[in-house]
């Protein structure tokens, strides 16, 4: 599989908790790197943004996946808590031991955005920073939805977690690619991962991620582009 940022081609971002780590696999395991038409497909890790690939030719264009910031939060808070488990194990990092110890669950640390205890909204700031998944925005990637428009001619595809399914397979009939294999979810957590959120906690979440909110619902607003006539 191709990877590098200046590599004319298809190049798909890893957006984390969105379903990328399922699909890179599958693409590679099945020996895909390349599309009907015979440009090359680029696979990118978490590092790799929108703007990298996308200004260093014109001929590049860019593919990704987003998910409700919400529900992304809370599947990256649960992936960190379970060390990266069951496909990797990523030990916890100082800051994230002290997180977990100070904040069991995804909605207890919601809920403390909004402490009236200093302290423990301070340590809830630290604590969202101190993981990957809840740290990284959409805006990381990708700016905002202004940028978005500007580069729209150069986006092939955005799919989204939650249509993980429907939008893979419209994605490989983009890519002009016959499979009627669906990637397995690896990192879909187990059942008994704690996911429920509160109405403060929520809101919280939304005044966090407002920047992600408003890109998502811009991609939400362009689907039709990428979905079956």
């Amino acid at each position: 599989m191709v990877r590098g940022e200046h590599v004319t081609g298809v190049h798909f971002l890893h957006i984390g908790k969105t379903g990328g780590t399922s699909l890179k696999k599958f693409l590679k395991q099945n020996d895909f790197n390349r599309t009907g038409d015979g440009r090359r497909i680029v696979l990118h890790s978490h590092s790799t943004k929108l703007h990298d690939v996308l200004g260093s030719h014109r001929h590049n264009v860019a593919a990704f996946f987003l998910r409700d910031p919400l529900a992304r939060f809370v599947s990256g808070f649960n992936s960190r808590l379970r060390e990266g488990a069951p496909i990797a194990h990523i030990p916890w990092k100082p800051g994230e031991r002290l997180a977990f110890e100070r904040f069991p669950t995804a909605n207890d640390l919601a809920e403390a955005l909004s402490s009236r205890n200093q302290v423990q909204q301070d340590r809830a700031f630290s604590a969202i920073e101190a993981m990957i998944h809840t740290r990284m925005r959409f805006s990381d990637w990708l700016r905002d939805p202004e940028y978005l428009e500007s580069r729209l001619d150069r986006i092939l595809f955005i799919g989204f977690q939650e249509t993980h399914n429907e939008d893979l397979a419209r994605f490989f009939e983009i890519l002009g690619l016959e499979s009627d294999v669906q990637p397995e979810r690896f990192h879909e957590a187990p059942v008994t991962s704690e996911r429920m959120l509160s109405e403060r906690a929520q809101q919280n979440l939304k005044n966090w991620y407002a920047d992600d909110i408003v890109i998502h619902e811009w991609a939400l607003a362009h689907r039709e582009r990428w979905s079956p006539g």
